[in-house]
C-alpha cells in the first residue's frame, strides 16, 4: 500500500484498521470538529503510524501540493467530493484511489471525473449493510494508468 492518505476519515475507521495491521504511515484527514477530536483520541494507540489532521480535505490538499501517499482512501459524504478536492487529488497523482461511497449517483459522477483524468477502475463492489432499504455502500478501486503518470 505504501504511505496512505485517508480523506473524510471521520473517527478513523479505515485508518485504524490499516494501522492495526501494521500498515503505515497513515495520514487521516477530517474536517468535522467532533469527529476530528474522536479521531485524535483513537489515533493515540497507534503512535507515529497514524497521524490525525483536523482540516477540510480541500484545505489539506491545498497545503500539501503533492502528498507522498501512494494510496488514497476517500469516504466522502453522500454529496460526494467537491470539484476542488477532485482537482487537487488528481494533481497529486496517487497511484491508487480507494473510493467508498454511500450514493451510487455521486460515486459514478466522481469516478467518471477520475477516469477522465487517467484512472482506471480495477475493482467495484457493493455492500448491502442496510437490508430492506435503498441504501448501499460501494467500494471502487482505481489505479493511475501509466499513460497518465507525469
Amino acid at each position: 500500500l505504501g504511505p496512505v492518505l485517508d480523506l473524510y476519515t471521520g473517527v478513523g475507521l479505515f485508518a485504524m484498521a490499516l494501522a492495526a495491521q501494521g500498515i503505515g504511515p497513515i495520514t487521516a484527514v477530517e474536517g468535522d470538529t467532533v469527529a476530528a477530536e474522536d479521531l485524535e483520541a483513537n489515533a493515540r494507540a497507534f503512535g507515529q503510524r497514524l497521524q490525525p489532521v483536523h482540516a477540510s480535505v480541500e484545505e489539506f490538499l491545498a497545503d500539501i501540493p503533492r502528498p507522498s501517499a501512494e494510496t488514497v482512501i476517500v469516504d466522502p459524504p453522500r454529496s460526494g467530493m467537491s470539484r476542488t478536492a477532485i482537482e487537487r487529488l488528481v494533481a497529486a497523482q496517487p497511484g491508487r484511489l480507494i473510493y467508498v461511497g454511500c450514493d451510487v449517483a455521486t460515486l459514478a459522477r466522481d469516478v467518471g471525473k477520475f477516469s477522465r483524468a487517467g484512472y482506471a477502475v480495477r475493482h467495484l463492489e457493493a455492500f448491502d449493510f442496510f437490508p430492506n432499504t435503498p441504501h448501499v455502500e460501494i467500494l471502487a478501486t482505481l489505479d493511475l494508468t501509466n499513460a497518465a503518470r507525469q
